[in-house]
């Protein structure tokens, strides 16, 4: 979380992920597989439709060996599994 700086997205009244960028490291954003601008919807199969829950999921991404993004980037979804321990230098 260090690396991402993530910012609300609404569509059609309802929160329905964040768009994300990066912070602090570049590099280890881009060795992520994410791009500026991604649109990140779930975490490990759960919908970030809900800011409370959405804070809650990410809280506990920094104890996660392994963490699965959907994500939408260019119109398209796409889905990326994070090996979270070779991203921690």
């Amino acid at each position: 979380l260090d690396v991402v700086r993530a910012m609300p997205v609404m569509e059609n009244g309802k929160f329905s992920g964040y768009r994300v960028y990066p912070a602090g490291n570049p590099r280890l954003f881009q060795q992520m597989g994410l791009k500026p601008g991604d649109i990140v919807t779930a975490v490990n199969g759960v919908s970030l439709d809900n800011p409370a829950d959405s804070m809650r999921i990410l809280g506990k991404l920094k104890t996660s060996d392994q963490v699965s993004l959907t994500f939408i980037r260019n119109g398209q979804q796409q889905t990326k599994v994070l090996d979270m321990q070779d991203n921690s230098q």
